[in-house]
């Protein structure tokens, strides 16, 4: 039931253009009445010391929404997974398959592109069978977790599993050869399940330029449970239909 599962190595082509849409003040003002959040969206202060985090292998330390990784001068392979939904039995023995099979292909890190499961034991419980993968596991919430449960459910795992690293906070992983940047969440509330679901805003899409030009590293890749919806061929959401599908 995990669809979205893959490996990304070597060079990476990039997409640009396109126009996100933007959304009105009074959607906004709806949607916050609603009880979407846009709080899982970090802000992207890089201030205080350098901490460092315990990954396996060591060489990554955090300072404020940023983490910078010294990963060496080996081959980079990145692990991706997303689409997980719920952690049942079958689910979770899955994911343990996915785990065994990027072990086998010598994964560098596990990228998590969103909706890790929609209970808090869920969560925990997904993030625990993916952390098995003893790499660092960048993680992201998607359009199905409530972002209370899963804040907390990534906080508890955390403490038993250092390399698990929660992107909605960390906005930007500079690995020297490659970055990461996160963008939390989905765009549309329709399909923000939960009551508090991550919500992200144009204002978040604007600011990702700014926060890649942060990374050393190329090429710079998006963690994303979706594109934004934008306008125009040129657009990384345009779809073989015709369409910008966000």
């Amino acid at each position: 039931r995990s669809r979205a599962t893959g490996f990304w190595s070597g060079d990476t082509q990039t997409a640009s253009g396109g126009l996100v849409e933007e959304r009105s003040s009074a959607e906004t003002l709806a949607l916050e009445r609603g009880g979407k959040t846009a709080e899982c969206v970090g802000a992207f202060p890089v201030e205080g010391s350098p901490t460092p985090l315990d990954v396996p292998g060591g060489g990554w330390t955090r300072r404020g929404a940023r983490v910078d990784a010294d990963l060496g001068a080996g081959a980079i392979t990145l692990g991706v997974i997303g689409d997980i939904k719920q952690a049942d039995d079958d689910t979770l023995r899955n994911l343990g398959h996915f785990v065994g099979e990027f072990k086998k292909a010598g994964i560098t890190a596990l990228l998590v592109a969103g909706d890790v499961a929609e209970t808090s034991a869920g969560i925990r419980d997904s993030l625990e069978v993916l952390a098995n993968v003893e790499v660092p596991v960048l993680v992201i919430p998607g359009n199905r977790e409530s972002y209370g449960r899963y804040r907390g459910a990534m906080a508890a795992a955390a403490k038993e599993h250092g390399n698990l690293v929660d992107m909605a906070q960390i906005r930007l992983v500079d690995a020297g050869r490659f970055s990461v940047v996160s963008l939390p969440g989905y765009y549309d509330p329709r399909y923000v399940h939960a009551k508090d679901g991550c919500l992200y805003r144009p204002e978040h899409v604007a600011a990702l330029p700014a926060i890649a030009a942060q990374g050393s590293g190329t090429p710079k890749i998006l963690l994303a449970h979706s594109p934004p919806k934008a306008k125009g061929k040129g657009s990384i959401d345009y779809a073989d239909a015709g369409a910008n599908v966000g």
